[in-house]
Parts: structure tokens; C-alpha cells; sequence
């Protein structure tokens, strides 16, 4: 099982970020990250929030187990980050634009297991005109 110095350094990777570059958002030195990472010394409460800002499992550093819904990958923490950024009509509209297009996905799968229906033209984005009619996508909104 992994230690808080192997997950820390797990979540560092993950955000593909330099000890130099994670330490100072944390508001310490590379000598203290490293420290941090070998398991030679323990973080505070406020580098830990620091750090939890950038998208950080805090959970999963102390626990070991990820919480789930949280965003992975750097580009998911950004993703998230300008969604909860948003206005409510733009967090409607996006929510609304992939749930149609869940569905999309799910109505393609479920006509593959028909081999002789043809499925051309049926995809991502096919099904998108109720977003696009209550205008959310495309009318000068933005998005």
C-alpha cells in the first residue's frame, strides 16, 4: 500500500507539475516538497488547501481512497473548474449539451447490435438541436 509521500507524489505527476513549481503553490520551497514526497516530514493545513485548489485529492493523500466524481486529469480540473466559474444559464447549457449527447451515444450502441439498420449520419452532435433550439450553442451566447 502506498504511503502520503507515494500519493503525493502521484497527485504531483498526475497535474504534471515540477516539485519546484507543485511546492511553491503550496507556499513551500522544493527542499520541503521533496521532504514532503520521501515521507520525511508531514504538510500543514494551509499547504494542503493550497494545493487542494489546483484540484488535489485531499481525501485521497490522507486516505488513500479517491473520492468519487473528483476530476483526474489536468484537463478535467480545468473542465470543472470554468464550469463551477459559470453563469447558471452557461452550466445549464453544457449540462443539457452532454446529456444529449449521452444519449446519442447510448441510441448509436444500442442500433450497433442491428447490423442491418443503417446508422450513417447518427452520432455525436446529431442529436443536438434542442440545445441549439432553446439557443444555448451558437447563437452569440459564447459557448
Amino acid at each position: 500500500m502506498s504511503n502520503f509521500g507515494d500519493r503525493l507524489k502521484e497527485e504531483r505527476d498526475r497535474l504534471q507539475l515540477s516539485q519546484s513549481a507543485f511546492g511553491e503553490i503550496g507556499g513551500v520551497r522544493k527542499q520541503a516538497q521533496f521532504n514532503y514526497e520521501k515521507g520525511e516530514r508531514c504538510p500543514d493545513s494551509n499547504y494542503l488547501a493550497a494545493i487542494a485548489e489546483i484540484g488535489v485529492d485531499i481525501a485521497y493523500l490522507l486516505t488513500g481512497k479517491r473520492i468519487q466524481n473528483a476530476a483526474v486529469t489536468p484537463m478535467e480540473v480545468a473542465l470543472l473548474d470554468n464550469y463551477r466559474h459559470s453563469a447558471h444559464d452557461v452550466q445549464l447549457g453544457v449540462s443539457k449539451l452532454l446529456a444529449e449527447t449521452g444519449r446519442a451515444v447510448d441510441r448509436a450502441n444500442s442500433l450497433a447490435q442491428y447490423p442491418e439498420l443503417p446508422i450513417s449520419g447518427l452520432g455525436l452532435g446529431t442529436h443536438s438541436s434542442a440545445v441549439h433550439s432553446e439557443g444555448f450553442a451558437g447563437e452569440g451566447n459564447g459557448i
